[in-house]
């Protein structure tokens, strides 16, 4: 398991139950240049904690790319990811979550999806195949969603108060609301 971390600026790569590659950007500078690895992740990340932990994490330096492979797990302002396989690009300050995900808000809401396009902070992006199941309670569900901090628009959803059935939890809820468009603002 291979664990990116950056924290107030200083960087960290480790393996997670074997030996320490790396500990904090001015002890490391040597072996991070003969590497050639430099800031992997977007420099707005820079003042906040982020961490990114796979089985496999690849780096084109060049390019400004990152994919990380199997068991991925990424943090970014209390939200963590949780999916397969991840591609950043650290120019744009996007990535790419192209298999199934859960994504833990850092209010505690939960969202599932089967691929997604986020920023950097994990706050915003686009989702195919949307779960969303707020803290206060509820459900959605979405085939695309568009998600700007607390705002968001879901296309093709599905709204219920119902909690999901016990023993089959995939059974349509008593009663549901459908529309083509939901804009659900949760900060109002």
């Amino acid at each position: 398991m291979v664990r990116m971390q950056i924290l107030c600026g200083l960087f960290k790569l480790a393996y997670v139950g074997g030996m320490k590659l790396y500990t904090r950007l001015h002890t490391a500078l040597p072996a991070i240049a003969a590497f050639g690895l430099g800031c992997f992740l977007a420099p707005s990340l820079m003042a906040q904690e982020s961490a990114l932990e796979a089985d496999s994490i690849s780096v084109d330096e060049k390019n400004g790319l990152i994919e990380a492979v199997g068991n991925v797990r990424a943090e970014a302002d209390g939200n963590f990811l949780s999916t397969d396989k991840i591609y950043l690009n650290r120019q744009a300050g996007t990535m790419e979550a192209p298999s199934p995900l859960v994504l833990r808000e850092a209010d505690g809401s939960k969202i599932k999806a089967d691929a997604a396009q986020l920023n950097e902070k994990l706050d915003s992006g686009r989702f195919s195949n949307l779960r969303l199941t707020p803290k206060q309670g509820g459900r959605f569900t979405a085939i695309q969603a568009d998600k700007t901090g607390d705002h968001l628009v879901l296309d093709g959803a599905v709204f219920t108060a119902c909690p999901a059935c016990e023993t089959d939890p995939t059974r349509a809820p008593l009663w549901q609301i459908r529309a083509a468009r939901i804009n659900y603002d949760r900060a109002a």
